[in-house]
């Protein structure tokens, strides 16, 4: 596992260089607490793909200090596989996920998207002490999406009068922080 974890600290070395810094020296990992610091709000909160969120809050998260906890954790929320299952296809897996989830952070623009006049949702739920604040780019929904939903209107429809409108609306925001549980 010990050629392992290097080869993961020398690619993900190599990311750096190539993405955020190429004139910097790389002495841990921990330079990616810093540039997630330095990611414009509407990005930190901006609602990717599955792999781009969970390396963000991967990032927002983590607080170890240790190169080989780091990789072993990133690697887990990434892959959902802990290191010593990996085969060699996994590793490059793993390194060309990390690369795209890079690429998208960095070329994701607010202001590209307005130009093209693209609806930008922004949504913050205070529930319990817990504040939830996302924003996503407006998007079409797929065939599947749009059966789902009506399939939703649907059965909130079904109930009429015996749930309550507010009861409703604290369902469907109930539901939309188990989903952003799972960002």
């Amino acid at each position: 596992m010990k050629w392992l974890v290097s080869i993961f600290l020398t690619s993900l070395s190599f990311l750096y260089f190539l993405y955020f810094n190429p004139t910097a020296q790389c002495q841990n990992l921990n330079f990616y607490k810093d540039w997630y610091s330095s990611l414009p709000e509407d990005i930190q909160t901006h609602i990717f793909s599955r792999e781009v969120n969970v390396f963000l809050r991967y990032i927002k998260e983590n607080n170890s200090h240790d190169d080989r906890d780091v990789i072993s954790g990133l690697a887990k929320v990434i892959t959902l596989l802990a290191i010593e299952d990996w085969n060699d296809a996994a590793i490059v897996d793993f390194i060309k996920t990390i690369s795209d989830c890079i690429q998208t952070i960095c070329s994701y623009s607010v202001e590209e998207l307005r130009a093209e006049n693209k609806g930008q949702i922004a949504l913050s739920i205070n529930y319990e002490g817990n504040v939830y604040e996302k924003n996503i780019s407006e998007t079409e929904i797929s065939g599947m999406a749009e059966l789902a939903m009506n399939s939703i209107e649907s059965e909130l429809d079904d109930y009429g009068d015996s749930i309550t409108p507010q009861e409703k609306v604290a369902l469907l925001l109930k539901l939309i922080r188990k989903e952003l549980d799972q960002l």
